[in-house]
Parts: structure tokens; sequence; C-alpha cells
């Protein structure tokens, strides 16, 4: 300055206030000459710019963390000027196109990057978003010599005084692998729902407090609740289950409480569920708990099976093991199993029971003259004849296995 070469100098520089604080201040210097041009004396100025520079400082440790954050989560950023068609992209932006240095990116080369199926919507949707001035997002796939990737871009626009857009402003992130796992938990949901469409059984899914989250086809047939109404009712409030068909409603805690393992109920108990519609089924159910990875408790999967036909079948099979086919009264097993209860029953309880045997005589005239047709009639006639006579307290049985000639 003192030379001439320069008139006036600016620098920030830092001052110790008399507390020993740090003060920023900007400095500007001019110089003042005679007429000669000899140096009289210098004008300084002094700014404090200590909140500027604190805000400078904030500023760049808010872009250090933007800068971390996008490289930590794979972000690219990018900007594009619609006015003068020059975009900007930033490292990872070259690193997810498989951009060299030296190339300059734009418009034209981005769409030409994309799987030629998704250029046609991609371009679209920018469209789209340029002539309603506003942001968007969407998905699509590049084409690298690494293979096929899923993009993920989004971006804003910003408008100019006049309300046009003049410039966008974006990021992009691969969501390969994400779209990989979405991809592979859709397959496996579609198959679940298949599967459980297609089994017999009822499945009714519930969250912790027992209330109910979903329903296959068959539970809502059995339970006559769609998933509709059902949806976050508790699990004993939809099911009314009662033990026999005229027993009274059981008070059922499995229906009430988080399972800690699989519970299920005695198949003795003879279960019945009662629809809205007033049907009757023959039931046996299990409740199993859900858990995560952690062992943290999810809610719980039961799971129904309508045994009606196979407890009549049961039944009938039970009911021709003890009884002769012909009279249909209690057979020679049945009579002995009664038989030991009453004498277990008359040693405890000091009882005292009657044994009649009762023999029919000239039975095989009956046969060798009217056949083994009217041999069978008389012996169900003179059953009915007998229980006719008999007190409810009293057990007949026969004997004999069947009508045979002598």
């Amino acid at each position: 300055m003192l030379s001439g070469e320069i008139y006036t100098y600016t620098l920030e520089k830092r001052y110790f206030r008399k507390d020993n604080d740090i003060v920023w201040a900007r400095l500007t210097v001019s110089l003042v000459r005679d007429a000669a041009q000899q140096p009289l004396y210098f004008i300084a100025q002094i700014i404090d710019i200590s909140e500027l520079k604190q805000s400078e400082q904030v500023n760049r440790r808010l872009m250090e963390r933007i800068t971390l954050a996008n490289e930590a989560g794979g972000i690219g950023v990018w900007e594009w000027n619609l006015l003068t068609g020059e975009m900007l992209w930033d490292k990872r932006m070259y690193a997810l196109f498989g951009l060299a240095p030296h190339e300059s990116p734009s418009y034209d080369l981005w769409l030409h990057l994309m799987h030629p199926a998704d250029r046609e919507h991609v371009a679209l949707i920018i469209q789209q978003a340029i002539e309603h001035r506003s942001a968007f997002h969407m998905e699509f796939r590049i084409t690298t010599p690494d293979g096929q990737r899923w993009l993920r871009t989004q971006a804003n626009r910003l408008l100019s005084q006049e309300g046009r857009i003049e410039r966008m402003l974006g990021i992009c992130q691969d969501i390969t692998s994400l779209r990989t796992l979405n991809e592979a938990l859709f397959q496996e949901k579609e198959r679940m729902a298949i599967t459980l469409d297609s089994i017999g059984e009822a499945v009714i899914s519930t969250d912790v407090e027992m209330r109910v989250t979903f329903m296959n086809p068959i539970a809502e047939k059995l339970s006559g609740w769609s998933q509709e109404q059902a949806a976050g009712k508790p699990l004993s409030e939809l099911l009314h289950i009662t033990q026999g068909r005229l027993g009274a409603q059981i008070e059922n805690l499995l229906l009430c409480h988080l399972p800690h393992e699989k519970t299920t109920p005695d198949v003795a108990e003879e279960l019945v569920l009662h629809t809205p519609a007033g049907e009757k089924l023959d039931i046996h159910y299990s409740i199993t708990p859900l858990k995560s990875e952690a062992g943290a408790e999810m809610g719980a999967v039961m799971v129904i099976q309508d045994v009606s036909e196979s407890r009549k079948v049961m039944k009938r099979l039970s009911y021709s093991a003890l009884h002769d086919t012909l009279t249909r009264l209690p057979n020679r097993a049945s009579f002995e199993h009664q038989l030991k209860r009453l004498l277990m029953a008359a040693a405890e309880h000091q009882q005292q029971h009657v044994l009649v045997f009762i023999d029919l005589d000239k039975f095989k005239a009956v046969n060798d003259t009217a056949g083994h047709a009217a041999g069978d009639a008389l012996l169900r006639e003179l059953s009915e004849l007998m229980q006719h006579h008999l007190r409810s307290s009293d057990f007949l049985a026969r004997l004999g296995v069947t009508n045979l000639p002598c």
C-alpha cells in the first residue's frame, strides 16, 4: 500500500478483549495521500463479525454432518438447472451410475443410463413435476457392468420470483437390497396366504392382548365373523365355546391371556363352537405364542379344527364296539365294564345289586320254522319290551354275539 501497488486491503483477524474473550473482526484499511501522492495517514474500519463467524462454523459443521450422513446412507446429491440445462452431481452420484470422472452428467445421459423399460415412466413423472411445479419421488432401474440395480430418487423444486421452476435439487439412493428383501417378503407372504387359504384348519392371529389381527377364510366360515368385523376384538368375545352341545359357556382362560408355550385343551372335553348363525360345531384347537428373534412376545396363533365328522365317526365306532348291532342293547364288553364298576361301587359304598341272567328257551325252533329274519325280529321285540319295563337305573345287555342257528 505504501509503495502504491494496492490502494486498500481487507482481512479478517482475531482480537483478545480485556476479559480474554476472542473477537472476530473484519479490518478494512485505506491510505490517504497528499497532492504529491505522499502517504499522510491510514484510515481503518473494524467491524465485529463474531456472530457471522459462529454462523459459518455452525453451517460448516452442519454440512459435515450432512455429508457424513449421505456417505453412510449411500445417498448421492444432484442439482439440475432448468434454465441452462446444467446438471451437477456429487461423487456418490458418479459412483451410483458408474460415470467416469471426466464425463459430464446431463438429463439425456441420465435417461440413457436407466433401464429401457423405465425411461418413459421416469420422463413422464419429471415432465409432470415441471408442469405442476411440484416435487417428485420415484424408483427405477439402471444397468451397470455389475448388473441391474434399483435406485430411488426424490427432488424438490426451487422457484423464481415469478413462480417458475429454476432448479431442482434432489437425492438418489441405491435400494437394490431393499427391493430384493421386499420382493422376498412379498413372495413369502403370498405363499403363506395361499397356504392359509388352502388348509382345512381355521387360523386366527392375535396381538399380545389376544385381540384378533388376522383370520383365514376357514376361520371366517367356522366363527361366522369376517376378518373386517373381527379385527381388534378380543378372542374370548369372538368365540362362544361350550363343553358339549347343551352345556354352558366355559370360562376359557386360554382365550383371554397370551400363553407362554403351546397350549391345547383336553380332547375329552368335547368342545362345541356356537356361531352367530346358530350353528354348533364340534372343535378342537391349539394356541401357540409368537415371539420375535429377541424373544419378545408378539401375539399368538390359534388353530381350530372342525372335528364334527370325526367325532361322529368316533361315537359310532365307540357305540358299535359297546352295543349289539341287532338289538342296540349294550354288548358283552359293555356289560363286563358295567359289572366291574358296580362291583367296585358295592365294595366301596356297601351297596347291593341284583344280577339276572335270562335265557330264551326254544329260540332255535323259531329260526328253524320261520327263518332267521323272524328270529331277529323276535329278539328286537323282546329287547324293546324288556327295556319298557326297566327302571332308568337298570342295565340290560345282550351277551349273545349274533343270531346263529344252533
